[in-house]
This record gives C-alpha cells, sequence and structure tokens, in this order.
C-alpha cells in the first residue's frame, strides 16, 4: 500500500510540474531594450511593470533588464498594457502599446 501511494504521489507531482511549465510560456513574446534618449546609451538594470491599460495598478508582469538594458517576457492575452521602466536614478517613464491577434495568418506555411 505505501508503495502505491509513493508512486502516486510521485505521478501528480511529475504532471504539476509538467502543468507549472505550460503555464510560463506565453502566446505572446516581448522583447527590447531600454536606451536614453539623450545620451543614447543603454540603461542597464531598469525595472520594468507591464499591466492592462485599464487597470494600472496591478502590474501583470515584473522584470528587471539585464547589463545592456535588456528584456525579454512574455504575456498570455492580447489588449492594450502599459509598460513602466523606472530607472536607476532616473525619471519614470510609461509608454502604452497593444497586443492583438491576427487572423489567418502564420508565419511559416508549408508547402503541399
Amino acid at each position: 500500500m505505501r508503495k502505491k501511494l509513493c508512486i502516486l504521489y510521485w505521478f501528480v507531482c511529475c504532471i504539476c510540474s509538467l502543468y507549472a511549465q505550460n503555464e510560463k510560456n506565453g502566446l505572446y513574446s516581448i522583447k527590447g531594450q531600454v536606451i536614453d534618449s539623450l545620451t543614447n546609451e543603454t540603461v542597464p538594470y531598469a525595472t520594468l511593470s507591464i499591466a492592462f491599460e485599464n487597470s494600472p495598478q496591478e502590474s501583470v508582469k515584473l522584470l528587471a533588464c539585464d547589463i545592456d538594458g535588456k528584456f525579454e517576457t512574455s504575456l498570455n492575452s492580447p489588449g492594450k498594457y502599459i509598460i513602466s521602466c523606472n530607472p536607476l536614478e532616473r525619471t519614470l517613464l510609461k509608454k502604452r502599446f497593444q497586443l492583438q491577434t491576427i487572423e489567418n495568418r502564420s508565419i511559416w506555411e508549408p508547402y503541399i
């Protein structure tokens, strides 16, 4: 009986971890680089917050740029968003963007 419970527990843990990995991958990939518009230099370690436009106080994603000011994340649903950038020792910057689905299009179409 104990052996069966251990196998069942192991199976449930494997299923849960696979489900968690699937949830992490979003449908829409967002990537970019934070660059100072005055000096044209990259801004390292800036913190970014992504929220829906209709509720900007509730962040959907929080992330930080790398040493080159680059960032990459994914979002699960289309819509209107606000990205807030808070560079170290600089003023807060907010930009609006929109994610849309494109019907009947694909990037790769196989030749049949």
